[in-house]
């Protein structure tokens, strides 16, 4: 049987025309790829921020273990977010922190102030934010606790005691008071420790408040 003979024009045609065919799906995969690019958007900006790791009191002195950071959208980071847990080891709170809130430059008091030799700074939440408006750092005071339960009078349990920091206040940085619910204002206060115990005990109990001497 004869072969029927293909001319070199007719071989080169097909040859051309599965290249043709060839870049034509490579063509079309590319456009797909493209397509699907197109369609994902790109993640927003991120930004690794300093939160607290779990609930945290007002006037806490803060911990490593207080802080972690966490990346979010820079849409949703406030102003003067702090991003390096590092400096804070050892700052205080000014106010209490939800778990997860971002600490911003408004979240610690500054630097310490200085302590004497024997004496620890404690917080000290009094009821009556008015006096507060009428102290200034470094005015000594007399703590009161008085326990509006109890058939006994008030008592000072802390004497001639120095104010070293007035936090300014801010909308939700209020503790409520244990025994009447009002909120009370955050005081830093140079005492001894155990001074600073007998603060403790009396704010579980009793309403603080204080004397200017």
């Amino acid at each position: 049987m004869a072969r029927t003979s293909t001319s070199p024009l007719s071989e080169f045609t097909r040859l051309i025309s599965w290249h043709r065919r060839k870049l034509a799906v490579l063509a079309a995969m590319g456009a797909a790829v493209a397509g699907i690019s197109a369609a994902t958007p790109e993640p927003p900006p991120s930004v690794s921020v300093v939160v607290a790791s779990r609930q945290l009191s007002g006037g806490r002195q803060l911990t490593a273990s207080d802080l972690s950071t966490v990346d979010l959208p820079e849409s949703a980071v406030p102003s003067a977010a702090l991003t390096d847990p590092a400096p804070l080891i050892g700052r205080t709170l000014v106010a209490p922190l939800s778990e997860g809130s971002v600490l911003t430059d408004l979240s610690v008091l500054g630097p310490r102030p200085d302590v004497r030799a024997g004496m620890v700074i404690a917080p000290l939440r009094i009821s009556d934010a008015a006096v507060v408006g009428l102290l200034r750092v470094g005015d000594r005071v007399d703590v009161v606790a008085s326990n509006p339960e109890s058939d006994a009078g008030a008592k000072v349990i802390a004497d001639q005691v120095r104010v070293v920091t007035i936090p300014k206040p801010a909308e939700d940085t209020s503790q409520l008071s244990p025994t009447s619910g009002d909120p009370q204002t955050l005081l830093l206060i140079e005492v001894t420790r155990d001074q600073a115990t007998a603060l403790a005990d009396a704010a579980a109990t009793s309403q603080l408040s204080v004397l200017l001497g």
